[in-house]
C-alpha cells in the first residue's frame, strides 16, 4: 500500500505537533513499506527526498520564510504551502499516486489541497483532527481589561467560524481525532459521519508509584505543568490556592511551563503577589523533561485547569505517575480521569477547591498503584496508535477493492 501523509508542523519549527507528527509516521512507516511524508521547508520552492535520517521518504517543500519563524510561516505562508503541495501531488505520475492521502495536521491543507479532486481519482483521504481551535489562540482571559477582553472574544468567534468553513470545505473518505472531546466538536461541523478517536502515545519513563496511603504527607505536593497561555487558564490557581491557606491546608503548588504570552504571565504573577502566596505557588518558567518528570515523582496531587487541549500529554504523564488528575472537559482529560480514578470538574475555581477538598480527604480513593499503570501504557502506547492508523488504511483499501470490483460487474 501506497500511503502519502500531508503535514504543516515539521523541523525547524519547534512544538508539540512537530514532535507528535514524527512519532505517529514513524509508527506508521514501521508497518507500511511505502509511505512518504509531505512538509514545508525553509529556502525555495525546492524538493528534497530523505530516506536515510527518518524511517519514512521525506520531501521538504519550500516556502521562502524561514518556517522556525512562527509568526511569519502562520500568517503569510500555510496557504501557498498547501496550494505547492496540492500542485506537487497533481503532477505525480501514475505509478507515484498513492493508495491513501492523510493531512496529519493542517487546517491550510485541509482547506487548499483538493481533496475532491484526489477522491475522484480513486484515492481514498483520511482527515486527521489534533485539535479544532480557537481557545488555543486567545489572548485574553477572565480578568483582563474589558475592551481587550471584548475584542478577543469577537477575535476567536471569527477563528472558529473560518476553521470551521476550512473542516467543511472537502469531505474526506474516513476521519480520525485524538480525544472524544475533539470528535465532538468535529461531528457538530461534519454531522454524524464516522469519526475514530486514535490516542496519542506515552513517553513511559519506567516509573511506578507507591500504593497510596491514608493520608499525604505534609506539605502536600500539587502541580500543574504547561505553557503559560490564556487557554491554559492557570491564572485562576492563585484564587484556589488562596482558598487552600484560609482552610489551613499545608501545600506547595508547582506551575511549571514556558512562557507562551507574557502579559498573561505578568497577571499570573501579579494574582500570586496579590493573594500572597509567594510561599505557597511556586512558579518555573520551563526545564527540560526529564527535569519535570522528577517534579511529577515526588508530587501528590495534579491539577489541568485548561479551557482547552487537543490532546494533553502532561496530563496523561500525571496518570501514569499514579496521580490524582483533576481537570476539565478539554483534549483527553476526561478520558485520562477516568482512566486514573481522577476528578472531573466544571471549569471555575470552587469546582477544582472542592475537588482538592475530596482527595486529601480520601487519598487511596484516587490515582492508580503500580499494579495498574502498565495497562495504562499498552492502551496510550504508539504502537497503538500506528495500528490504529493501519486499521483505517486497511478498511479503506477493502472499500476501494469492493467499489472497483462493482465497477467491473457492471
Amino acid at each position: 500500500m501506497k500511503v502519502i501523509i500531508l503535514a504543516e508542523h515539521f523541523d525547524p519549527l519547534i512544538g508539540g505537533a512537530t514532535h507528535l507528527t514524527k512519532k505517529i509516521v514513524a509508527g506508521i512507516a514501521e508497518r507500511e513499506h511505502e509511505v512518504t511524508l509531505i512538509v514545508p521547508n525553509s529556502g525555495t520552492t525546492e524538493l528534497e527526498k530523505d530516506n536515510t535520517s527518518y524511517p519514512y521518504q521525506l520531501v521538504k517543500i519550500g516556502i521562502e520564510v524561514e518556517i522556525g519563524d512562527r509568526k511569519r510561516f502562520v500568517r503569510g505562508r500555510r496557504r501557498k504551502f498547501a496550494l505547492d503541495v496540492d500542485a506537487y501531488l497533481k503532477a505525480l505520475p501514475d505509478g507515484e499516486r498513492p493508495d491513501v492521502l492523510v493531512v496529519m495536521t493542517g487546517l491550510y491543507l485541509m482547506r487548499y489541497v483538493d481533496l475532491t479532486y484526489f477522491r475522484k481519482q480513486g484515492i481514498k483521504v483520511l482527515a486527521n483532527h489534533l485539535n479544532i481551535p480557537p481557545q488555543e489562540a486567545g489572548l485574553s482571559w477572565e480578568g483582563d481589561k474589558l475592551l481587550r477582553r471584548s475584542k478577543d472574544q469577537m477575535r476567536l468567534k471569527l477563528i472558529s467560524w473560518i476553521n470551521a468553513r476550512r473542516v467543511a470545505h472537502h469531505e474526506a473518505d474516513a476521519y480520525s481525532v485524538i480525544s472524544d472531546h475533539t470528535k465532538n466538536l468535529l461531528q457538530s461541523i461534519i454531522g454524524k459521519r464516522e469519526v475514530t478517536v486514535i490516542p496519542l502515545g506515552c513517553e513511559f519513563t519506567g516509573f511506578l508509584p507507591k500504593e497510596a496511603g491514608a493520608d499525604f504527607q505534609k506539605p502536600i505536593r500539587i502541580l500543574t505543568a504547561g505553557g503559560i497561555n490564556p487557554s491554559k487558564n492557570q491564572h485562576i490557581i492563585p484564587q484556589i490556592a488562596a482558598k487552600l491557606v484560609e482552610e489551613g491546608v499545608d501545600f506547595v503548588w508547582h506551575i511549571i511551563g514556558p512562557i507562551r504570552n507574557q502579559a498573561y504571565a505578568d497577571y499570573f504573577l501579579a494574582e500570586v503577589e496579590r493573594y500572597a502566596l509567594g510561599e505557597r505557588i511556586v512558579f518555573v518558567p520551563g526545564m527540560p523533561k526529564d527535569e519535570l518528570m522528577g517534579y511529577y515523582e515526588q508530587t501528590d496531587i495534579y491539577i489541568q485547569t485548561s479551557l482547552e487541549e487537543g490532546f494533553c500529554m502532561t496530563a496523561l504523564d500525571a496518570i501514569l505517575y499514579g496521580l490524582p488528575l483533576i481537570g476539565s472537559v478539554a483534549g483527553a482529560i476526561p478520558e485520562f480521569i477516568e482512566d486514573g480514578r481522577g476528578v472531573l470538574v466544571e471549569n471555575k475555581a470552587p469546582a477544582y477547591l472542592a475537588a482538592i477538598r475530596r482527595v486529601i480527604a480520601k487519598p487511596a480513593d484516587y490515582g492508580l498503584g503500580p499494579d495498574k499503570i502498565p495497562a495504562i501504557v499498552e492502551k496510550y502506547s504508539w504502537d497503538a496508535n500506528a495500528q490504529a492508523y493501519i486499521d483505517i488504511f486497511e478498511k479503506l483499501s477493502a472499500s476501494h477493492a469492493r467499489t472497483s470490483s462493482l465497477e467491473t460487474a457492471q
